[in-house]
C-alpha cells in the first residue's frame, strides 16, 4: 500500500472514530486521491492545497519577482483531540525543514471558520539566507472577484479605468497578483466568491498579521495577497514580498506611485522555529457581490473589535471639539462689502475659507451646535450656528451646476470648489454634487432641528435656510428625474437623504420620486459588486469608504421613511461594504508619533485604495450604523459603532485639535512628512507616523454632528 492511500485510510477511520464520538465533522479538511487537502461546501470543493504540496520555501529567493520555491507534502497525519495535525519534512542540500500544520474547527463561529498553526522548523547546521515562507490555498476557479479589505474590492474596476499607474487593479487574468503587507489591510483577510452554475460559492483565508522575525529589511511583516493562475485563483500569505499591477517588489506609498520593497526576504538561524497563524473559510448560498460580508463577519469574530475600556469618553470628546470648533469662528467683511459669518476650513493664520460639504463642512455646525446649544443650554452656540446657515443660504447658484460651496472670505468671492479653479461660464458642469449633497442634508437637519426647538418653546428663524433649501431641491429632483440623468460615480447618492428631508418637511412628493430614483439606480449599479462604490472623496479617483457611505446613507434614510424590506437588504450591503475599511485589530508601530501615545488602531477607517492612511471619517457614519444595528438586532454594529466614535477621539491635543492622517502602513500622503523624509526617502520611512499639520475642519465637526445625532436618538457612548 503507497504511504498516502495508508494516510487516506487512517484518516478516514479516525474521522469515524469522532463521527461515532459525536464530534463536529462536517467542515474539517479531508484529503483528494492527489494528495492534496481540501475544504468543502455544500459538496464543492472551495479550497485545496497546491498539487505541489502543503508547504512551499523559497531558498535564495529574491522577493516576489523570483520566490525559488522548493515543496513538500505531508506524511502523516494525527487528530489529537479537536485538532487535525499534518506533517511532513523538507529535505534540502543545506538541511532539513521539519514542517506541520495543526488544524482545528472554530466551533464558535456559525460558518465553516478552520483555525491552522503552521510551523516551520529549520533543523540545519547553517543559516538560510533570503528565505520566503509561504501559505497557498487554491480555489478551483480562476474567474474570481477577490476582496482584500481597504485596498481591492472585485478588482478595483473604476480605479482600472480613471487611474491604472495608482491603484491595485486585477482583471481575472492569470499572472495578475496583489500582494500587500498585513499592516495595510484594516480587517486582515483576503477573500473570494465565484458562480457554480446556479449557487454563489466563496472562500477565504484570514491571517493573524504579524512582524517576521530575521527580516533582511527593517519593519519586514508578513504580507497576504492572491494572484491568479491557468484555471485557479492562489490566495497567499508570504513572510515579506508584495507587490500588485504585475509589479513586483514595490510598495504602494503615495497617492499615485511607488518605490521599490527589495530585500523582502528572511534569514533563518539554526534550530529556528517561526510560526503563523491564520483561518480557512468557506461559505455558499450568498447573493453575488456578498461574499465579503461572510469574510467580514469571520473577522469580526475573529479580532473581536469590541472593548471601549481606555478609551477617551464621549463627553471629553464632544468638550474637546466644541472649544476647537469654536476658535474657528470668523465674522467680517470681505474687500468688497461682504458681510461674513462662519466656521473656518482652516485655521485663520493659513486660510479664510467656508467650505460646505466634503473637507470643509462649515455648514455642519449649523445643525451640531444648533442641536448641542439646546440640549446643553448654550445660546452662545445657538447664535453662532444660526449665523453660519444665514450666511451659507446665501451661496451662488446657477441652472447648470447647482451652488457654489466654496466662500473665500478677504475678496468676498463664491466658487464651486474649494482648490479647483474651474469657470463656470464654460458650459460644462463644474459642480460637486457630494459637497452639495452633504451640506443640502446640514441644512435639512438643521430645519428638522428647529421644528422641534419650536415645539418645546424655543423659536428660531429658518427662513432663509428654507429657501435656500427648496431653491436646491428643486434644482437636484429635477436634474435627477430627467431621463438623461447618468451619474458617473456614487457621488450622487449624498443627495438621496437630503431629499428625502426635503420631501417631508415641504410636503413635495418630486423629491421623494427623485431620491426613489437614485437609489434603485445606484442599488443595480452596486449591490452585485460588478461596479464597486466610488467616487465619494474628491481626492481619490476610483472605489472608496466615502462612496459607500453615501449609498449607505441614501438606502437607510429609505428604509426609515418605506419600511421597505429591499432598502434595508441594500443598506446592510453599503453599510458592510464601508465597514470593511474599519480597522479591526491594533497594528503594531515602529517607533514614532503613534507609539508616543500608545496609539490603538481599532475602530479608525482606511480612506481608499488609493489613498491608504487612517482618518477619522467613519466616525461621521457611527449613528447610521448604530441605528442599522438596531434594525437588524445586532448588537455587535451597536458596540462597533461606540468603539468607532470612542477610539478615533485619541490623539486629540490640549487645544482640542487631531490631525488628517495616521500613517499606519508604508504610506504617505502628507506634503509636510514627505518633505521632511526626503528625495530618497525608502518605502518604510513613513509607518509610524502622523500628519498633524492638516486641520481641517471636518475632523471636528463630524464627531458633533454625530454627537448631536446620539443625543436625538437617546443614545449613551
Amino acid at each position: 500500500m503507497s504511504w498516502v492511500k495508508h494516510i487516506l485510510v487512517v484518516f478516514a477511520s479516525l474521522l469515524c472514530a469522532n463521527l461515532h464520538a459525536g464530534e463536529q465533522t462536517i467542515n474539517k479538511l479531508t484529503i483528494n486521491q492527489q494528495k492534496q487537502l481540501q475544504l468543502i461546501e455544500q459538496d464543492q470543493v472551495v479550497l485545496t492545497t497546491p498539487v505541489e504540496g502543503l508547504w512551499s520555501i523559497g531558498h535564495q529567493a529574491k522577493g516576489l519577482s523570483e520566490l525559488n520555491y522548493t515543496h513538500a507534502n505531508f506524511n502523516k497525519v494525527e487528530l489529537v483531540a479537536d485538532w487535525q495535525i499534518f506533517s511532513g519534512e523538507m529535505v534540502t542540500d543545506q538541511g532539513t525543514w521539519q514542517l506541520s500544520d495543526s488544524c482545528q474547527q472554530v466551533n464558535e463561529f456559525a460558518g465553516a471558520l478552520i483555525k491552522c498553526i503552521r510551523r516551520y522548523h529549520w533543523t540545519g547546521q547553517q543559516t538560510l539566507e533570503n528565505v520566503v515562507l509561504s501559505v497557498r490555498w487554491q480555489t478551483p476557479q480562476q474567474y474570481t472577484q477577490v476582496v482584500m479589505p481597504s485596498v481591492v474590492y472585485h478588482g478595483n474596476p473604476s480605479a482600472k479605468k480613471n487611474n491604472p499607474n495608482a491603484i491595485a487593479h486585477l482583471s481575472q487574468q492569470p499572472g495578475e497578483f496583489a500582494q500587500f503587507e498585513e499592516h495595510r489591510l484594516s480587517m486582515p483577510y483576503v477573500s473570494l466568491e465565484w458562480q457554480n452554475k446556479q449557487s454563489m460559492f466563496g472562500a477565504a483565508v484570514h491571517t493573524i498579521p504579524s512582524q517576521i522575525m530575521g527580516g533582511n529589511r527593517a519593519d519586514l511583516w508578513w504580507s497576504a495577497g492572491m494572484q491568479y493562475r491557468a484555471g485557479k485563483s492562489e490566495i497567499r500569505l508570504l513572510s515579506g514580498p508584495i507587490g500588485y499591477n504585475k509589479q513586483a517588489d514595490r510598495a504602494k506609498v503615495y497617492q499615485f506611485s511607488s518605490l521599490p520593497y527589495a530585500n523582502a526576504t528572511i534569514r533563518v538561524k539554526p534550530n529556528s522555529t517561526i510560526e503563523k497563524v491564520y483561518y480557512l473559510q468557506a461559505y455558499s448560498g450568498f447573493n453575488k457581490g456578498a461574499g465579503f460580508s461572510e469574510a467580514m463577519q469571520a473577522s469580526l469574530a475573529i479580532f473581536q473589535p469590541f472593548n471601549t475600556q481606555g478609551l477617551p469618553s464621549f463627553k471629553q470628546i464632544v468638550a474637546n471639539k466644541t472649544r476647537f470648533l469654536l476658535t474657528r469662528y470668523m465674522q467680517g467683511t470681505s474687500s468688497n462689502g461682504v458681510e461674513y459669518a462662519g466656521f473656518n476650513m482652516f485655521d485663520h493664520n493659513y486660510r479664510q475659507q467656508l467650505v460646505m460639504g466634503w473637507a470643509g463642512q462649515s455648514d455642519a455646525p449649523g445643525y451640531a451646535l444648533l442641536a448641542l446649544g439646546h440640549l446643553n443650554n448654550k445660546q452662545e452656540w445657538i447664535n453662532k450656528a444660526k449665523a453660519s446657515l444665514d450666511f451659507l443660504a446665501q451661496a451662488k447658484f446657477d441652472s447648470l451646476n447647482g451652488f457654489t460651496v466654496n466662500f473665500n472670505a478677504k475678496p468676498g468671492t463664491w466658487t464651486h470648489h474649494a482648490f479647483k479653479k474651474l469657470d463656470p461660464t464654460s458650459g460644462k458642469y463644474i459642480g460637486d454634487p457630494v459637497s452639495q449633497g452633504q451640506a443640502m442634508y446640514m441644512f435639512a437637519k438643521a430645519i428638522q432641528f428647529a421644528k422641534r426647538m419650536a415645539k418645546e418653546g424655543k423659536t428660531i428663524d429658518t427662513s432663509q435656510w428654507q429657501q435656500f433649501l427648496l431653491k436646491v431641491a428643486d434644482y437636484h429632483s429635477q436634474r435627477i428625474l430627467q431621463a438623461s440623468w447618468q451619474p458617473e460615480s456614487t457621488n450622487q447618492a449624498f443627495l438621496v437623504a437630503p431629499l428625502v428631508l426635503a420631501s417631508q418637511l415641504f410636503e413635495n412628493p418630486i423629491y421623494f420620486q427623485a431620491a426613489v430614483k437614485a437609489s434603485e439606480h445606484y442599488a443595480n449599479r452596486h449591490i452585485d459588486m460588478n461596479e464597486p462604490y466610488w467616487g465619494g472623496t474628491l481626492d481619490a479617483t476610483g472605489e472608496d469608504k466615502e462612496g459607500a457611505w453615501g449609498a449607505f446613507q441614501a438606502f437607510l434614510t429609505m428604509y426609515q421613511v418605506t419600511k421597505q424590506p429591499k432598502y434595508l437588504a441594500w443598506a446592510k450591503h453599503a453599510a458592510e461594504v464601508m465597514l470593511s475599511y474599519t480597522v479591526v485589530w491594533d497594528i503594531d508601530m515602529p517607533a514614532g508619533r503613534l507609539t508616543d501615545h500608545g496609539f490603538k488602531s481599532t475602530g479608525w477607517t482606511a480612506v481608499s485604495p488609493q489613498n491608504q492612511h487612517l482618518d477619522v471619517y467613519g466616525v461621521l457614519t457611527t449613528p447610521a450604523i448604530y441605528q442599522l444595528g438596531e434594525y437588524l438586532q445586532d448588537d455587535q454594529l451597536k458596540q462597533l459603532a461606540k468603539v468607532m466614535y470612542l477610539s478615533c477621539g485619541q490623539l486629540i491635543d490640549p487645544y482640542g485639535s487631531q490631525g488628517e492622517q495616521i500613517q499606519q502602513t508604508n504610506f504617505a500622503q502628507s506634503k509636510h512628512n514627505i518633505s521632511q523624509a526626503g528625495e530618497n526617502a525608502a518605502a518604510d520611512s513613513y509607518r509610524g507616523g502622523y500628519s498633524e499639520e492638516w486641520t481641517v475642519l471636518w475632523i471636528t465637526t463630524h464627531f458633533l454632528t454625530s454627537a448631536a445625532m446620539f443625543e436625538e436618538m437617546g443614545v449613551e457612548l
